[in-house]
């Protein structure tokens, strides 16, 4: 039973959060309330930052958080503990973003996660495999069986040596990682090389990772491992980042704009005149009936409220969905169709004079076959008009 829970508190974790929690609740806290991305709200920020920092400093110290744990803050102070300059945990935690720069950090692992709009909507649960490099355990990262190592010869320890090249009356130089060291600096004898690692300081590992895609979560979101990304010795473990990106063959009839939904749909001639009832199948494979009572027109938009996306964050909000109606017009009609229609929509035809002449539309296509026809036979609209003729010589 801990005394009390501020500092825990801070961190979002509970008092018996193993230290692997608590770095990852610092490393979230951090990157959220650094001043520099509150630019809005930098005095809020800094004071937020200021208590996670001191929470962190307590609570990743064994000693300092067994005196928390039992006499609570005001017990720290008699023991005589100041929190210290936030900006520089920052940086040795992250390796730089601060005010000194801190130690090294290994890259970032990107990978690409492909996902259906359909998992969007639903939410899911994976799990992938992933292979790392890890700090050897046989030789702690040294490489060596000894533990111990030689300056480099080739790079005098510097990881680098420069090579000099002559092009013509020029002499060019040019920085490149040392071969024998491999840009490390040192080197290791083979009789002493770890049998583990056989050298090389890093083994591969692996191990499998459960992502979760919350619903909502759009694509080019990204996940985040902290600390899973490759390991190097003496360096802080940068972080695996899955990239949520869409699926090529996904086949849903869905688009999706922010949380909204948009659907095409194509009803009978019938159904936009009197009204239409459609059964739709949504993203989480649940059927939906869709009705209008009134006419359609061809292009027109229709709209279902909180049939959309499910909004990340807001539990139970939705988006709307967006219907495009398009009318399928029957390709002929028989004469008592067509006096039916006529007994029901009247029409009227327009008054032509004497000297007016007819003309019958058709078909672009087939009106367009007629004109290449009529060209071919040497007509008075052919593309040759008004261009010279040639003409045979004569004999």
């Amino acid at each position: 039973m801990v005394k009390e829970t501020l500092f825990y508190d801070r961190l979002g974790v509970k008092p018996d959060a193993s230290e692997s929690e608590i770095k990852k609740a610092f490393y979230k806290a951090a990157q959220k309330w650094h001043p520099d991305k509150n630019p809005d709200n930098k005095e809020e920020a800094e004071e937020k930052f200021k208590e996670i920092n001191e929470a962190y400093e307590v609570l990743s110290d064994k000693k300092k958080r067994e005196v928390y744990d039992q006499f609570g803050k005001e017990g720290l102070s008699e023991s005589g503990f100041h929190a210290s300059d936030p900006f520089d945990l920052f940086s040795a935690f992250f390796g730089g973003g601060g005010r000194q720069k801190g130690p090294k950090k290994t890259q970032d692992m990107a990978k690409p996660f492909e996902v259906s709009l359909s998992d969007l909507y639903k939410g899911l649960k994976k799990d992938v495999s992933h292979s790392r490099s890890i700090v050897c355990p046989g030789c702690k990262g040294t490489g060596s069986k000894s533990g111990v190592s030689s300056k480099c010869k080739g790079c005098d320890g510097q990881g680098i040596r420069v090579e000099v090249q002559a092009q013509g009356f020029m002499r060019i130089q040019r920085q490149v990682v040392c071969p024998t060291c491999r840009g490390r600096g040192d080197t290791i004898s083979d009789s002493d090389k770890c049998k583990k690692c056989n050298g090389d300081r890093v083994v591969t590992e692996d191990k499998k990772l459960t992502i979760e895609i919350q619903r909502g979560m759009k694509w080019n979101e990204q996940i985040f491992f902290y600390g899973e990304a490759d390991q190097a010795p003496d360096c802080m473990t940068g972080d695996l980042v899955y990239v949520l990106k869409p699926k090529a063959s996904d086949g849903t009839p869905f688009e999706r704009k922010g949380n909204d939904l948009f659907l095409k749909l194509e009803i009978p001639l019938i159904d936009a005149l009197t009204g239409t009832k459609q059964l739709v199948k949504h993203l989480d494979d649940r059927e939906i009936l869709i009705t209008h009572s009134e006419p359609i027109n061809p292009g027109d938009t229709l709209v279902v409220t909180k049939q959309g996306m499910p909004i990340i964050g807001q539990p139970g909000q939705y988006g709307d969905l967006f219907v495009l109606f398009s009318v399928v017009f029957p390709s002929s009609l028989s004469a008592e169709q067509t006096q039916k229609l006529l007994q029901i929509f009247p029409k009227s035809e327009p008054k032509v004079g004497p000297s007016v002449k007819s003309y019958s539309l058709k078909k672009p296509e087939k009106a367009k076959r007629n004109q290449q026809q009529y060209h071919q036979m040497g007509g008075e609209d052919s593309e040759d008009e008004g261009r010279p003729q040639v003409q045979c010589a004569q004999q």
